[in-house]
C-alpha cells in the first residue's frame, strides 16, 4: 500500500489580461506547457508492506472510523 499526494502541475508560463485594478479579466490566453490540463504530479510519500492479519486489523479499524464519520454526517443533516 502506498500513500501519495497528488496535485495539478504549476505552469511554466501563464499569460493573463489584467484590468485596471489588477484583476484577471479573461481566462489565460497562453499556458505553457500546452498539455497542462492533462497532467498531474504524484508524490509517493511512503509505502507499507503488511501480512494478512495486519491488513485485516487496519481494515477493521478503518471501517469503524468510517461508521463514526457517517453517523456524524447523518446527525448534522
Amino acid at each position: 500500500m502506498n500513500f501519495f499526494f497528488e496535485r495539478p502541475p504549476l505552469p511554466y508560463v501563464e499569460n493573463l489580461e489584467l484590468g485596471e485594478e489588477g484583476q484577471a479579466v479573461t481566462p489565460p490566453t497562453v499556458i505553457d506547457p500546452n498539455d497542462f490540463d492533462y497532467n498531474v504530479i504524484r508524490f509517493v510519500s511512503s509505502g507499507v508492506i503488511m501480512n494478512l492479519d495486519s491488513a485485516k486489523a487496519i481494515h477493521n479499524w478503518l471501517g469503524q472510523k468510517i461508521q463514526i464519520l457517517e453517523q456524524m454526517r447523518e446527525e448534522i443533516q
